[in-house]
């Protein structure tokens, strides 16, 4: 096969009672994906953890910022049916198992939000994880805030792969980052000249925004809209590289009915 659509599970298994848990991550391996999502943010106590939201009510059966917690605190919460809120190293020690198992590491504090100051010590705590457990190679930073993408490219001269999101008015703080970005992730949402987001009704984006992110040398990623055959075919048709999905066994299904991946 010359070309294959990477998929990645997002956040494991996408939004389920075992989004961001180990038993997530291990359900997307088993489909087969090529790699998994998820988010990092930090306890009070200094402990990287894996959860999207800043907030622990949607996931858990608790209450409060993430940030006001304990690690201790946050391992007493469950997840669905007793799953417990994972620190990055587990999913470290996990992918360790799994050596060709990509990463997609997004960072969910935001300057703006927790501040400059936390931020930072988050991205730069995550980093030296990562490069205590080698696993820089076959790892992303991805992040809406062009502050964060701009931090880890100057801080570490353009070591490590960026991910940001297109169109670029969907990033926070500034459209366009001050950084070398490896690859977006795309929605199809216009604006008008109120700057108001526009729904075009469609997931995936027109064959000029392909074009003109690879002849800027970034790869075109596809957002968890993208679901159906007939979409996967008709982004892949147009140059996309990978899709972060929801249903990784249906969207490998698919893909491999239609000579895309393996």
């Amino acid at each position: 096969m010359e070309k294959k659509m990477l998929v990645y599970g997002h956040r494991g298994v996408g939004e389920t009672q075992l989004e961001n848990t180990m038993t997530g991550f291990q359900m997307a391996v088993d489909a087969g994906v090529d790699g998994v999502e998820t988010d990092i943010q930090m306890t009070k106590d200094g402990h990287l953890i894996l959860i999207h939201d800043n907030k622990v009510d949607r996931t858990t059966n608790g209450t409060g910022l993430v940030i006001d917690k304990t690690l201790t605190e946050i391992r007493e919460l469950t997840i669905g049916q007793g799953e417990k809120i994972p620190l990055l190293s587990e999913l470290f020690d996990f992918s360790n198992k799994h050596p060709d198992l990509l990463l997609n590491l997004e960072i969910k504090t935001y300057p703006d939000v927790e501040g400059e100051a936390w931020t930072s010590k988050v991205i730069d705590k995550t980093i030296e994880m990562l490069e205590e457990y080698g696993s820089a190679e076959r790892s992303i930073f991805t992040s809406f805030s062009s502050w964060v993408l701009a931090y880890i490219d100057k801080k570490y001269s353009g070591k490590y792969k960026l991910q940001g999101f297109y169109p670029y008015f969907v990033m926070r703080e500034k459209e366009a980052p001050d950084a070398k970005l490896f690859s977006v992730c795309m929605y199809y949402i216009l604006r008008d000249e109120n700057g108001n987001w526009l729904n075009t009704g469609s997931q995936v984006c027109p064959q000029e925004w392909f074009d003109s992110l690879i002849a800027d040398g970034i790869e075109p990623w596809l957002c968890t809209g993208v679901k159906s055959k007939k979409e996967l075919a008709l982004a892949f048709e147009r140059g996309g590289c990978l899709v972060t999905s929801d249903e990784p066994d249906t969207t490998l299904s698919y893909l491999r009915s239609i000579g895309a991946h393996i």
